[in-house]
């Protein structure tokens, strides 16, 4: 998918808005805008497989904006990257915005600005809601700028597991 997607509120995606399923080989080269749950190539997940993808577009929210999934929640991201730049104001991320599930093999290059809180290089929030979440063999080399909670690779985390990660660009919060 090419070319610019723009909502005036939730769920909007380069390639999809919202989406359950198993996902692979898929990219999108999109700019895309909303308000929440704003992602390069998704928007929302819930109970998904993300494999094999890639966003390459600037992705601009408020809530839960990532540069390949705004919101993924019980969902997992393997072998899939963003290279756009990310702006928003709560929970931005250079991959993903929020995550609850698995990152594995994956990385994120783009620029990442918060306004307000949990802005990371890769994910902006890694929220424990009812399992355990997992980055593994990832990383982030975006500039990142926020305000509070800010990380190189995660802004915050509830809970979870990071393991052979590593972020290398630099912070400003």
């Amino acid at each position: 998918a090419t070319g610019t997607v723009t909502g005036l509120n939730n769920t909007i995606g380069g390639l999809i808005g919202s989406f359950q399923g198993n996902m692979s080989n898929n990219y999108a080269n999109s700019q895309v805008n909303g308000k929440n749950k704003v992602g390069g190539l998704i928007g929302y997940s819930y109970a998904s497989t993300i494999s094999n993808s890639y966003s390459l577009g600037k992705v601009t929210g408020e809530e839960n904006v990532g540069g390949l999934a705004g919101h993924a929640l019980t969902t997992d991201i393997a072998e899939a990257h963003a290279k756009g730049e990310v702006s928003g104001k709560n929970r931005v991320g250079g991959l993903a915005g929020q995550l609850n599930g698995e990152v594995l093999n994956s990385y994120a290059t783009g620029k990442v600005t918060g306004l307000e809180y949990s802005t990371g290089g890769l994910v902006g929030k890694l929220d424990g809601y009812g399992s355990t979440p997992s980055i593994k063999d990832s990383y982030a080399t975006g500039i990142i700028n926020g305000d509070s909670d800010v990380g190189g690779l995660v802004g915050s985390a509830s809970s979870g597991n990071i393991i052979n990660s590593h972020a290398a660009g630099d912070v400003t919060g």
